[in-house]
């Protein structure tokens, strides 16, 4: 269960019959601070085709709802974002570093797994082959 920016919790197996990227990440990531400009560039040009969930490991430490939402707002960034932060997405997906990015078929099956780094170029052709399947 995850629980959005607005406060309304959801769950990935709601979203059905379109493909999904779900990206794991927090503020404080280096990493994630490359790759999230690069995840919104593709949102901006997938997002009626592909359902994005970003979501933030809010750990309450390192990362806290107040370290994302001023962080979202300085870059902003406009893909939805969920806030995991009883860690259940993180460990369920058995995610081991961020960023992880998910590519999920229509069917819930995943497609590939990119850790710690994507190229838009990948991830691109990654989506236009889902988006035609």
């Amino acid at each position: 269960m995850l629980t959005s920016n607005e406060g309304v919790q959801v769950q990935l197996s709601d979203y059905k019959f379109r493909p999904k990227v779900v990206v794991f990440w927090a503020s404080w990531c280096p990493d994630c601070q490359k790759e999230l400009p690069i995840i919104q560039h593709l949102y901006d040009k997938y997002q009626d085709k592909v359902d994005f969930f970003m979501v933030d490991i809010v750990d309450g430490e390192r990362e806290t709802l107040e370290t994302s939402h001023k962080f979202l707002r300085n870059q902003g960034f406009t893909f939805p974002v969920y806030i995991d932060q009883d860690l259940q997405a993180f460990k369920f997906f058995d995610v081991k570093a961020i960023p992880t990015i998910f590519i999920v078929d229509k069917d819930g099956i995943v497609k590939q797994i990119y850790v710690e780094q994507g190229s838009e170029e990948m991830l691109s052709k990654d989506l236009k082959q889902l988006i035609n399947d």
